[in-house]
């Protein structure tokens, strides 16, 4: 992972709960593509034998986890070189080691029930997550199992629910980004939520060459959003940390006047706005306005990855509006922060990747646990 990008507009600092604007700067015809190039996924409802958990209905955990690379024993040839069973270290043993170590950490969470929902991100295929599923979660009533795949990537986003799961469907912004899972969680006495969930292209390969993906992502989301009448949760690795975005637009000069015109560009997509608080977003003056939790600073760490000896809050659960009223016993926000396994970090809480060839470690993210409560 490189530096952090330099944004291509500014950020607006308020109340030290700063809006942060997402630079889109999009020509007319990739905005269409973005919104053009979706597809239906189809959903795996896999039974499972044996009791399974109740579900309290009081309460709903969500967890999102970058689980760093889920690759499987078979050599498929769409593998990262270091992931490939024919050529590198990684083999059958390496993943049921890992499987087994995901596992380990998800029943750490939620007072050893596991989340009630948990989506994914660099998963080879459904098959690997249905493999957590069946073999080393099947007492956690995982009910709903699925996983976006786009050809042409190595890795996927997907989701494990014991909640009811529909409207599920696998859009793909542009030509080359990363499929954007959605679904619909209908828990059994009412109050639907809309998931979104995301991998973001990393600024591996240079911020400017990378930037116009997480551009696209970024604006296809805007555009579904804005279509929705029901709460709505944006989550998974963006790649992007709110907090340094509006480090590096102070410090380069730019000031709060520059984003009236970023705004009203020709052919330019509307842009994503994020805050830590909660009454502006509950105020609904901008539409598009969502809630990231990470920018209150009660997260202990305050961040899920550690580079170059800094956090960085990049795997995010973003709200709308409805989630911080919970009007008429509907969802609200309870609480949301990285989860720390002292199994598989470091006495400073960073967690210690698997790498192939050794048996320490699970991911180099931390899993993040969002709660709402009705």
């Amino acid at each position: 992972m490189n530096a952090p990008p330099r944004p291509l507009v500014s950020v607006h600092d308020m109340k030290r709960s700063f809006f942060c604007l997402f630079p889109l700067f999009l020509i007319q015809v990739l905005f269409m593509v973005c919104f053009c190039a979706c597809g239906s996924c189809s959903l795996s409802d896999i039974p499972l034998a044996g009791n399974l958990l109740p579900w309290d209905s009081d309460e709903l955990v969500l967890v999102s986890y970058n689980v760093q690379n889920l690759f499987d024993g078979v050599d498929d040839g769409a593998e990262y070189p270091e992931f490939d069973p024919g050529e590198g270290n990684w083999g059958v043993g390496d993943y049921y080691h890992k499987l087994k170590s995901i596992s380990s950490v998800l029943r750490e969470i939620n007072s050893g029930k596991g989340p009630d929902v948990a989506v994914f991100q660099e998963l080879e295929k459904a098959g690997v997550l249905k493999t957590l599923n069946t073999e080393f979660l099947p007492d956690l009533g995982y009910r709903f199992c699925h996983v976006a795949v786009r050809e042409g990537q190595s890795v996927h986003v997907g989701v494990l629910s014991r909640v009811p799961v529909s409207s599920l469907y696998c859009h793909s912004p542009g030509t080359e980004g990363r499929a954007v899972l959605e679904f619909l969680l209908i828990p059994p006495e009412g109050g639907g939520i809309t998931v979104f969930v995301n991998h973001w292209k990393s600024r591996l390969g240079g911020v400017a060459a990378t930037e116009p993906l997480r551009s696209q992502a970024a604006a296809f989301i805007v555009h579904r959003i804005s279509t929705l009448t029901m709460p709505s949760l944006v989550c998974g690795d963006l790649n992007w940390d709110t907090r340094t975005v509006a480090t590096y637009g102070e410090d380069e000069g730019f000031g709060p006047g520059d984003c009236a015109p970023a705004l009203g560009l020709p052919g330019s997509a509307s842009p994503l706005w994020i805050t830590g608080d909660a009454g502006l977003v509950a105020d609904r003056r901008l539409p598009r306005l969502l809630f990231n939790p990470w920018e209150t600073g009660d997260a202990v760490p305050q961040g899920s990855y550690w580079y170059r000896g800094e956090w960085e809050a990049i795997d995010h659960c973003f709200l709308s509006w409805e989630l911080l009223e919970g009007r008429d016993g509907r969802w609200r926000f309870d609480s949301f922060g990285p989860h720390v396994s002292a199994a598989y970090c470091n006495a400073e809480m960073v967690p210690v990747a698997y790498r192939p060839g050794r048996t320490a470690g699970c991911s180099d993210h931390l899993p993040v646990v969002l709660r709402l409560k009705r």
